[in-house]
């Protein structure tokens, strides 16, 4: 799933994950929301709080940070720097043999068989991993409160993230948010694999589900964001597997805006159509 919004304000090789970037503009007005969806606003309020605040997410443009091991697509683990537009959330990903990148419309690639994983899907998806709490506060998502549940013996809050249809690529796409109850910050998410490219032919009721842990958390300019997190399958109700983690170093964000020619595709770019 990709999704950007332009709001200011072997275990490996199963773990190719969808992820959203926010293509609408659309906004939801929490006081129109019937009183589950309210009781799920609090709960994120609470998460955004602990991870540093949104009004502090908000006021940087710019965020880059490098990532270690990730476990995802048919060359992974990979190893890249990554610079996000946080307004318009355009993403270039530069790894040792391969720039991939999204300059608000296409996702496109530089020698994108080396990376092994669809630039569109790929640019969207580790940042949207990054950013999370505050990326659930994009406008045309739906909140809603779970309850408490169970995951690895320990109870959270959850709540539980969906969208309004049309947002992104994948707008059949969810979340189950997983929060520690003492200090309201991300434990967990759960959510399904839906990008068509990566599910292949199962339906999207069939699309398999997977966890992410957060592990460990690290403080960067007055907002906590993830160091390191663990992907598992999840199945009969159950994260299973070894679990397959990567890291997220040198982090850095900017109230300054990235120049618009760092997301811009090069001559010898091939654009990623495998949304369609």
């Amino acid at each position: 799933m990709t999704r950007r919004s332009n709001h200011h304000t072997n275990a490996r090789h199963g773990f190719a994950i969808a992820l959203a970037a926010l293509l609408t503009s659309t906004t939801t007005l929490w006081a129109d929301v019937p009183a589950n969806n309210q009781a799920g606003r609090r709960l994120l309020n609470q998460a955004l709080a602990a991870h540093g605040g949104l009004d502090t997410w908000r006021s940087y443009q710019t965020l880059n940070y490098t990532i270690e091991d990730f476990p995802l697509g048919e060359k992974a683990p990979m190893n890249f720097n990554h610079t996000a537009d946080l307004i318009s959330r355009r993403h270039l990903m530069v790894g040792p043999n391969y720039r991939i990148g999204y300059d608000g419309t296409n996702g496109w690639a530089v020698n994108g068989a080396a990376a092994g994983i669809p630039a569109r899907f790929v640019t969207h998806g580790n940042f949207y991993f990054v950013g999370i709490p505050f990326v659930f506060a994009d406008p045309g998502i739906h909140v809603r409160d779970l309850g408490q549940q169970k995951l690895r013996d320990t109870t959270y809050d959850t709540i539980g993230i969906s969208y309004e249809r049309g947002v992104g690529d994948t707008a059949d796409d969810d979340y189950v948010v997983y929060l520690d109850t003492e200090t309201h910050r991300v434990a967990a998410i759960q959510f399904a694999v839906t990008y068509k490219a990566i599910r292949g032919e199962a339906s999207v009721e069939q699309a398999p589900r997977k966890v992410l842990t957060y592990d460990n958390w690290q403080q960067v300019d007055g907002l906590w964001i993830v160091e390191q997190a663990t992907f598992y399958s999840y199945v009969d109700g159950k994260a299973e597997g070894e679990g397959a983690p990567y890291h997220v170093t040198k982090a850095i964000f900017h109230h300054a805006r990235p120049d618009d020619s760092l997301f811009q595709a090069q001559a010898d770019a091939k654009v990623d159509q495998t949304h369609k």
